[in-house]
């Protein structure tokens, strides 16, 4: 009996190593991003991020919602935080960011960036006036107006440079105009020596829409504008 009893506390024993050294393996392997993405934490009132991104980061046009796909992980986790602290305001997501752990942010940032970004929409005849002028604007900006062009801090591809710019190319149209406003009326902060809210408070509601329409037309890839001609 007494080798009995023996025998079943070391069973017991083996199991509880088992089960802490699965537990330790996952939180080796940390949370797993794809899940958080299609699913959320309904336990923490985390929506999924699909809802409103797409079930590929593509984004959702019809809510205004932007593309995360392809996007630089160092930028997404940024804006998480900046979100998660108030220093960019948006109800939903600073909801979002509040109920993530800074290792769920860093993994669906990285689960977002390593997504392939969506091809670009094909360009219709009626917006490629606006598009055009939204070109100039991009690429060789406004002086007049002191607005330098977007190029000259997203790149001339519109991809961005690293987690400091974002892209732009690819974005919804929504959303680029969105947050031009957003800008524009200091709703939006958080912007290095605030020189977004300085540039978009100088466009006029026309070069705005021309600006949003053109990025929105370009292909979040590799450059195949050529820059300025």
């Amino acid at each position: 009996m007494v080798g009995f009893r023996t025998r079943l506390g070391a069973a017991a024993l083996l199991a509880g190593l088992a089960g802490a050294t699965l537990a330790a393996a996952m939180a080796i392997a940390g949370p797993d991003p794809a899940r958080l993405a299609s699913q959320g934490l309904p336990e923490a009132g985390v929506p999924p991020c699909a809802a409103c991104h797409g079930a590929k980061g593509e984004g959702l046009e019809s809510q205004g919602a932007p593309r995360l796909a392809g996007l630089n992980a160092g930028y997404i986790g940024a804006q998480l935080d900046a979100f998660r602290s108030g220093r960019r305001k948006y109800a939903m997501m600073n909801a979002v960011a509040h109920g993530l752990s800074p290792d769920q942010s860093a993994a669906l940032a990285a689960y977002y960036a390593s997504l392939p970004p969506p091809a670009a929409p094909p360009v219709s005849p009626a917006a490629s006036t606006q598009e055009a002028l939204g070109r100039d604007l991009a690429l060789r900006g406004d002086w007049a107006k002191g607005v330098p062009p977007c190029a000259a801090c997203h790149a001339p591809d519109g991809l961005g440079v690293g987690a400091v710019t974002p892209a732009l190319a690819g974005q919804g149209r929504a959303y680029l105009l969105g947050e031009l406003r957003r800008f524009a009326s200091g709703e939006r902060a958080g912007d290095p020596l605030g020189l977004m809210r300085a540039v978009a408070g100088r466009l006029t509601p026309a070069q705005m829409r021309a600006v949003a329409a053109y990025y929105a037309s370009r292909p979040a890839g590799a450059n195949t504008d050529g820059g300025p001609s």
